[in-house]
């Protein structure tokens, strides 16, 4: 199993990680105002919503049938179902920037870089469960490698890092990756058909899954949109885009933490430790804001620091959320994560919507970082109870 290699090598894949998804984000925080940085978010979102779709259908879909059956399936059927759920994406995003008139722009260069960005979170998730650790990392740094190679040179050039540079930052470090190998063999609509038949159950189980968080997540901030206006918008994603580190350092871990013991995990103590870890990257975010809102003005960094609190207070419930709900994923039936689900559903987007509309920007970031806690300790509840009803 994974979980046995060296945890050096998970640490430094996981770091990796963080580094790579963060670049694009983080020149967007800075370079980019908030109503700007809203824009880009819509595209971000797309992105992300097709990140959650190729975990669903192909990455962890591949996992629970291969652990489930024994069956390995190969590196090129593997590849073609990422490849066309990424081609889902390109469409997708495509459509949706046509119909904003302000992110026609970049309409082509946000899908293509969608596109990419979906494509490695399937290699990426191929290449961690094999333990292919060097490969990973080279992958991540080549990315943003070259990511911020196009925001520096745009800056040496004297030119404004704006939409269009961002989303050519996007782009190369969707290419990065795919310079040292992992690319498709062949494209075939027939082995896709093929691929979703024989994962069919775990597909549907990750699938409504995922389409419930996705309406929290994803939605919640689309449907929010018309609400607080794109700076408005841009101020609400950016909190998000604080937790990032905290997801993405959660995130790679999956594959390599399949085969722990749950009863290790929501036991009393190890349950309370978690939660006491999870508060220091909250006090540190909060502290960190406060210092950017003293020392400079930073792009859209400036405009969140203005809510330090509220953006630790979230950080450290993505943190709990985020450990919680994975073990879910991979232990609680079906029926099990729908009910967890339709309470964080009611949680993270009921709460916001309410606020967003009686108080505006401030009560939705208060309702949003106060209803991930909630859901994060509820998830903890319930993988309890599930083992308690095992024993």
């Amino acid at each position: 199993m994974l979980v046995h290699r060296p945890r050096t090598q998970l640490a430094l894949g996981s770091a990796s990680n963080v580094i790579y998804v963060l670049t694009v984000q983080a020149l967007g925080l800075i370079f980019l105002k908030p109503d700007n940085f809203g824009l880009f978010s819509i595209q971000y979102l797309l992105g992300a919503l097709a990140g959650s779709v190729c975990l669903s259908v192909v990455a962890e879909a591949w996992m629970r049938e291969e652990i489930r059956t024994g069956v390995n399936w190969s590196w090129k059927t593997y590849a073609n179902a990422a490849t066309w759920v990424s081609l889902g994406g390109v469409a997708v995003t495509m459509a949706v920037s046509l119909v904003f008139s302000d992110l026609r722009v970049i309409a082509v260069s946000g899908s293509v870089a969608v596109g990419l960005a979906t494509y490695r979170v399937a290699t990426r998730f191929y290449d961690v469960r094999k333990a292919r650790y060097l490969h990973v990392v080279a992958g991540d740094v080549a990315g943003a490698g070259l990511a911020l190679t196009v925001a520096i040179g745009s800056v040496a050039a004297g030119q404004k890092v704006g939409l269009q540079t961002l989303t050519w930052a996007w782009i190369a470090a969707g290419v990065g990756p795919l310079l040292l190998g992992g690319w498709p063999v062949g494209v075939s609509a027939m082995s896709a058909r093929s691929w979703v038949r024989s994962h069919a159950a775990s597909i549907k189980v990750l699938a409504r899954d995922s389409v419930i968080t996705d309406l929290s997540g994803i939605g919640t901030p689309l449907m929010l949109s018309p609400v607080l206006g794109v700076q408005g918008l841009g101020v609400y994603r950016a909190m998000s885009n604080a937790a990032a580190p905290v997801r993405l350092l959660v995130t790679p871990l999956r594959p390599a933490l399949a085969g722990v013991s749950l009863a290790k995990v929501v036991s009393p103590r190890p349950a309370l430790l978690i939660m006491l870890t999870a508060a220091l990257p909250g006090i540190g975010c909060w502290v960190l804001l406060d210092l950017v809102r003293q020392v400079a003005d930073i792009g859209t960094l400036t405009s969140l620091s203005a809510h330090s609190a509220t953006v630790g207070l979230f950080v450290s419930g993505t943190f709990l959320l985020h450990i919680f709900s994975m073990f879910a994923r991979t232990n609680l039936t079906g029926r099990g994560l729908l009910v967890g689900r339709i309470l964080q559903l009611v949680l993270c987007m009921g709460l916001p919507l309410t606020f967003a509309t009686t108080v505006g920007l401030s009560g939705a970031m208060v309702a949003y970082a106060s209803a991930t806690l909630c859901s994060g300790i509820m998830w903890c509840v319930l993988l309890a109870r599930h083992v308690a009803s095992a024993v």
